[in-house]
C-alpha cells in the first residue's frame, strides 16, 4: 500500500494541516527543499520524509559554506534526494526556480 496524505491520526485542521490534499499519493509528489547553510536538522527531516513515503526531495544547496558539507554529503546518500548545488548563494527565489525547473525537465511532477 503507498502512503497518503494524512497520516492515520494526523491532525485535519489549523495551520498543522497545510499540505497536501486528503488522500494525496505521496510517491507522486516531488518536494523541494531550498538549503543555505543547514545543521543536521535537514538530513533528520529528509530521513522522516522518506519515512512517510516521499521518494522525491530536490535539495538546493545555495552556496552554503563548507560547514554543511558533511550534511549534503549525508543527503547524497540516500536514493529519494536529488541534490542541486548553486555555487554561491542567490537566495531562497532562486533556488526555488532552479528546483521546479529541474523537476520539470526530470518529469518529476504530474498533473
Amino acid at each position: 500500500m503507498r502512503p497518503t496524505w494524512p497520516p492515520e491520526g494526523a491532525r485535519t485542521e489549523g495551520p498543522e494541516a497545510a499540505a497536501p490534499a486528503r488522500g494525496t499519493d505521496l510517491a507522486s509528489s516531488c518536494l523541494i527543499i531550498p538549503a543555505f547553510n543547514p545543521d543536521n536538522g535537514l538530513v533528520l527531516l529528509v530521513r522522516e520524509l522518506v519515512a512517510a513515503g516521499f521518494d522525491k526531495i530536490i535539495v538546493v544547496d545555495d552556496g552554503s559554506d563548507a560547514r554543511s558539507a558533511a550534511v549534503f554529503e549525508s543527503l547524497k546518500q540516500s536514493s529519494a534526494v536529488h541534490l542541486i548545488v548553486h555555487p554561491l548563494n542567490r537566495g531562497k527565489g532562486a533556488a526555488l526556480k532552479t528546483a521546479f525547473a529541474d523537476a520539470l525537465k526530470r518529469d518529476a511532477v504530474r498533473d
